[in-house]
């Protein structure tokens, strides 16, 4: 094996390292005393960019996306629902099998997030103040956020052992946000029984869920930043069979107005620009040179794993995804020495992509308190990694990374 694949940095430690990779520089954080500063400085000073980092994301190049940046020029019209807009609508409405009445296009997961649970709170004859929602104890953190960021009382709920939340018939509840873990599909009859059942409003948090969304009378938010499978640069949409639920997030995301632009509600600018739809059009119209690659990579890891007989799962099942999570078998290895064994002895980027679960995250403390310890989510959080994935990486890297996982866990066969 290559030694670009391997890390020429030795670090000593007695605590994890995580960090954020921005424009080629490596941010340490959650690190004990000085070590952080250690770090940074070795980094700074080796080869530590022959490492293998845990995605690189590609979005369409410039000869896919010249097509549309000349119509977006030609129309002279730049966001505010422009004709490009209009077509990725289209072309997202007969990917689902949908109407483009359907579909609202938002500047972000969060946005499509904030504006759903706007619209759903608007519809409960309640304060907000007393409006309580939902929220799994493991999801992204964003999942959380946005009810706080709205003030409305929080409850966090446990998950089932494949990331689900899994509430109970007797809770209080007005709201219900259903995470799907990483983009796994959700069980729509489940749900339609479960609302019809206890009456609570329920939202779709399906960020990372373009290849398994089904519409449903629900609303369901699918983000398409950079580092999702289909990608507009930074978006996403909110999709349910509720036509007039989506003319809301429509008018949520511009400032409340109607078509006639007057404002007749709460309302905020969250549309997507034409050169973001421009990049998800370029996308869909060329689907095996930017979408299939992931799909390729994930049945990579999938035969690799498969055929080494040992006690990793697979977290999620086969779709296309720009995450590969696996489930680490109870041992002394925890999955913060995982993590750091890979990227100091191996040179490979590992991730925890929720980090912990979200009842432990202090600007969420004041929520409700609830009986549950949450072990399920703590359990997940603590066993479940995420691999290298995205453009950079090849079978042979792939081949490397599970041979490395396995050393470290002493389940090589």
């Amino acid at each position: 094996m290559s030694t670009n694949y391997r890390s020429l940095c030795q670090v000593y430690c007695l605590t994890v390292v995580q960090y954020i990779s921005f424009d080629n520089n490596f941010l340490p954080f959650s690190c004990g005393g000085d070590f952080s500063i250690k770090l940074w400085l070795f980094i700074s000073t080796s080869h530590f960019f022959d490492m293998i980092p845990v995605f690189k994301p590609r979005l369409p190049v410039y000869d896919d996306l010249e097509p549309y940046l000349r119509e977006m020029d030609a129309s002279n019209m730049y966001s505010n629902f422009g004709p490009l807009g209009n077509r990725l609508c289209r072309s997202l409405a007969e990917n689902f099998g949908s109407n483009v009445q359907n579909i609202c296009l938002v500047s972000s997961g969060t946005s499509g997030l904030l504006a759903c649970l706007s619209v759903l709170i608007e519809c409960i004859p309640k304060d907000k103040a007393e409006i309580t929602v939902g929220v799994p104890a493991w999801s992204f953190v964003a999942t959380a956020q946005v009810p706080a960021f709205q003030g409305v009382q929080i409850l966090f709920i446990d998950v089932n052992s494949n990331g689900f939340v899994n509430p109970t018939n007797d809770l209080n509840l007005d709201i219900l946000i259903v995470t799907s873990p990483f983009g796994e599909a959700l069980d729509i009859d489940f749900w339609n029984i479960y609302a019809e059942r206890t009456g609570i409003k329920l939202l779709f948090d399906c960020a990372a869920g373009f290849d398994t969304v089904t519409s449903s009378d629900f609303p369901t938010v699918v983000s398409t930043h950079a580092t999702k499978g289909f990608s507009t640069g930074e978006g996403g949409f909110v999709i349910s069979n509720d036509a007039e639920f989506i003319a809301k997030i429509r008018s949520f995301s511009n400032f409340g107005m109607n078509k006639s632009r007057i404002s007749l509600g709460l309302g905020l600018n969250l549309k997507m620009s034409e050169i973001n739809c421009a990049y998800g059009l370029a996308a869909l119209n060329n689907k095996q040179k930017y979408l299939q690659p992931y799909l390729d990579q994930i049945a990579g890891y999938n035969h690799l794993f498969g055929s080494s007989n040992t006690q990793i799962k697979i977290f999620n099942s086969q779709f296309l995804r720009t995450t590969y999570n696996i489930l680490i078998p109870p041992c002394e290895v925890s999955r913060d020495d995982l993590i750091l064994a890979l990227l100091t002895i191996f040179g490979i980027e590992a991730r925890n992509w929720w980090g912990d679960p979200l009842h432990m995250k202090p600007q969420f403390r004041t929520g409700i308190t609830s009986n549950s310890t949450y072990p399920t989510a703590n359990d997940l959080s603590y066993r479940v990694i995420g691999l290298p994935v995205g453009c950079h990486v090849t079978f042979e890297m792939q081949a490397y990374i599970v041979e490395s996982v396995l050393k470290i866990l002493n389940l090589e066969v």
